[in-house]
């Protein structure tokens, strides 16, 4: 599940990119659309990923709860967190207390990959169980090539386009996802490199 106020739509596309490069069968459930993908919901019988994109309003007009209070995911990425008044709660407290609602659902011996660079979400990281491994992630390093820019990593130097400064954060947290799901860091930053080269504009 990828939860928090932003990011959540590109991460997704960023990890959608990846298994299929691998040609890993997967599952999904979006409220938003993913250009990589034809529709919003995928469900089989046959994949043992599904990707939800985590939604913190409420569930129904019946159904006061809010719908990360179900998710109860394996992996969660926590971007950051963003109150506003148009949310579904009423204070920044609110809010915050939904997203640690939502920590708390993680399975055991799951997985929590939190933006290291947001105060509230790296708080709340700390208060997890201690069956939950918590594990940060920031912004990747790049390096300046020839007036090219490059991920800079342990297997060689990765072409990439940037289309904005959070491409690089959320790259991160896509990465230490799809390394839960089986995907090697190596054919991650192939996947990758391909995927932002296309956004070329």
């Amino acid at each position: 599940v990828v939860a928090g106020s932003r990011g959540k739509k590109t991460i997704i596309s960023m990890i959608v990119c990846a298994l299929r490069r691998q040609k890993l069968a997967f599952d999904y459930a979006l409220t938003s659309e993913v250009p990589l993908l034809p529709d919003r919901v995928h469900l089989s019988y046959e994949a043992r990923i599904a990707i939800i994109e985590g939604d913190e309003h409420v569930t129904s007009a019946l159904e006061k709860r809010f719908q990360l209070e179900f998710y109860r995911p394996h992996i969660a990425i926590l971007t950051n967190l963003m109150w506003t008044s148009a949310t579904d709660h009423a204070t920044p407290e609110a809010y915050h207390t939904t997203f640690r609602t939502f920590a708390s659902s993680i399975e055991r011996g799951g997985k929590l990959i939190y933006f290291d660079g947001d105060p509230v979400v790296k708080q709340l990281a700390q208060g997890v169980r201690e069956d939950i491994t918590a594990m940060p992630y920031d912004q990747h390093v790049v390096v300046e090539k020839e007036g090219k820019t490059y991920l800079q990593t342990r297997y060689g130097d990765f072409p990439v386009y940037i289309p904005d400064r959070f491409f690089l954060i959320n790259l991160n947290a896509a990465r230490l996802a799809c390394r839960q799901l089986g995907v090697k860091d190596a054919d991650f930053y192939q996947a990758l490199s391909e995927y932002s080269v296309s956004l070329l504009p």
